[in-house]
């Protein structure tokens, strides 16, 4: 999880124009981080795109199709672990012990935290 944080931190210094999805948030209501995001790249969309396009990413359309669950790559072998998991807000205390949560939540507070980035873990 290191390596990811600090990918993250040299990614944001050096982009200068970064939206930021968090999938919590997309989970939490899909149209809204929609809208968020054509506004952020400078595009309108009508209602009925909004609404397409939220049945087009979501997470059970997504693990069923092999571009994106990448079965259509022969290099990947996920066989042990699916590459897309369950898709549920908060699976990862399931995985995580309570030092690997300790580990990311103090890098987290560290590197992340005072870049103004604020997450939901649930």
């Amino acid at each position: 999880m290191a390596v990811t944080l600090t990918g993250m931190r040299a990614g944001w210094t050096m982009l200068t124009k970064t939206l930021l999805v968090k999938y919590e948030d997309m989970k939490a209501n899909i149209h809204r981080e929609i809208r968020r995001i054509a506004a952020f790249l400078g595009k309108s969309l009508t209602e009925e795109n909004i609404s397409k396009l939220a049945l087009h990413v979501d997470f059970e359309q997504m693990k069923t199709n092999p571009m994106v669950n990448w079965e259509a790559f022969s290099f990947c072998d996920f066989s042990d672990s699916a590459f897309m998991r369950k898709g549920k807000v908060g699976d990862w205390k399931r995985l995580f012990s309570e030092e690997q949560s300790r580990i990311v939540d103090d890098k987290f507070e560290r590197v992340i935290k005072p870049k103004g980035v604020h997450m939901r873990f649930e």
